[in-house]
């Protein structure tokens, strides 16, 4: 979360408008942050399931990996249900605890488990 929080600060300052991201490097604690958001912004991710085409580039993943712990990363598109993320803190395989800023594309969205957040 702490590289997703990064880079919307980057771009923010860059365009001269605050940044829609809350200021924290808790997976768990953006997303439930989020939750305050207008609902067309906010994908829990039973409805992506059910509805992929409300999964859009440019929105940010949340995943539980549990005990208060959680990734996330960028959509940079979908195709057919797979996703093409950009990832911080992670490596080739996908892991938590990583090594560096990653595009990956193996995760599909009935993989994620908690949802996708459009900051705007």
């Amino acid at each position: 979360m702490a590289f997703v929080f990064w880079c919307f600060k980057q771009a923010s300052a860059a365009l001269g408008v605050s940044n829609p991201a809350p200021r924290t490097g808790s997976v768990i604690r953006c997303w439930q942050l989020a939750q305050s958001l207008p609902k067309e912004n906010v994908v829990p991710a039973e409805k992506a399931k059910e509805d992929p085409s409300q999964v859009l580039p440019g929105m940010v993943f949340f995943i539980d990996t549990g005990q208060g712990r959680g990734h996330a990363g960028f959509v940079a598109d979908v195709v057919g249900g797979t996703l093409v993320t950009i990832e911080g803190n992670s490596n080739s395989v996908g892991l938590r605890e990583g090594i560096g800023v990653f595009q990956r594309s193996s995760r599909k969205i009935r993989d994620i488990n908690t949802g996708f957040v459009a900051f705007a």
